[in-house]
């Protein structure tokens, strides 16, 4: 075994000393709140997971569509893919026309966890 593991095994006891260790961790989640937003008032959350599959269909939308703020996004997460269905708005008097109002065109990518990368889209009618 490498020495220097020996070492850092043996001096483990006198690294961690009962003084070192809180009896209750009020303390520790005070000190934490420093650095967690305070997120009461927020809109919406995302977690990063699907940030990183957002990012991958917001690319492959950017190619063909226009305003990102005429659309709804909706996230389906599957056993092996997220689907990322892009819907668009209806302008002031507009009646539906199948999956395209003057907005844009409704589509949604199959994306691929594993390879993160779209395997499949799907134009709505």
């Amino acid at each position: 075994m490498n020495k220097f593991i020996v070492y850092f095994l043996a001096a483990i006891p006198q690294l961690i000393s009962p003084k070192s260790i809180p009896r209750d961790f009020s303390e520790l989640n005070i000190n934490m709140k420093k650095y967690i937003p305070d997120t009461d008032n927020f809109e919406k959350s995302i977690s990063g997971k699907y940030m990183e599959i957002l990012t991958v269909a917001f690319n492959e939308f950017k190619k063909e569509q226009k305003n990102i703020s005429d659309f709804e996004i909706y996230i389906k997460d599957n056993d092996e893919e997220i689907e990322v269905t892009f819907v668009p708005n209806f302008a002031p008097g507009e009646k539906i026309l199948g999956g395209k109002t003057s907005l844009g065109r409704s589509v949604t990518y199959t994306i691929s966890k594993k390879m993160r990368k779209v395997i499949k889209s799907n134009y709505h009618r």
